[in-house]
């Protein structure tokens, strides 16, 4: 049954992007209240583009939603200024930890995604880290425990 909700919600979500309508895409799933204690997740977002807020602003909602929880959740936001700082409150909403970075004018465009994801990195210690750029979101609310247990799977030594 699950298998066919996924494909369904696949062929939605494609459907939407063969029209160029880029906008989130909710199923009504039931969230679950499992915490992934061994995972964490950090999460992105650096700019001031209003499209990009939006869908960042949206997929947080998703993970309140869905009840997605890791055993550390971090947003890292970084503007220029904090006084432009945007999506706090989203933020720890959806039960982030929230920090923000003061960007530096001369590294505007160079590598502030990675630098921001270092940032996030030190701020947790878990076993497993799924780094996120701000504006993704899942349709499949158990997204997280099967990242989880495929890595379980894998040889990283």
């Amino acid at each position: 049954m699950l298998g066919n909700v996924n494909v369904e919600i696949r062929r939605k979500v494609f459907d939407m992007m063969k029209e160029d309508r880029y906008e989130a895409y909710v199923h009504d799933v039931p969230g679950s209240d499992v915490v992934v204690e061994d995972s964490a997740v950090v999460v992105c977002y650096y700019g001031k583009d209003e499209a990009r807020l939006d869908s960042t602003k949206k997929a947080l909602g998703l993970f309140k939603l869905y009840k997605a929880k890791a055993g550390e959740m971090v947003f890292v936001e970084s503007q220029l200024d904090e006084a432009d700082a945007e999506v706090r409150d989203a933020a720890e909403d959806a039960g982030f930890a929230y920090y923000f970075v003061k960007a530096d004018p001369d590294s505007e465009g160079l590598y502030i995604r990675e630098a921001l994801m270092n940032f996030g990195a030190r701020r947790t210690s878990a076993e497993k880290i799924v780094f996120l750029d701000s504006d993704i979101g899942f349709c499949n609310p158990y997204w997280l425990q099967n990242v989880s247990l495929t890595l379980d799977g894998c040889d990283m030594s």
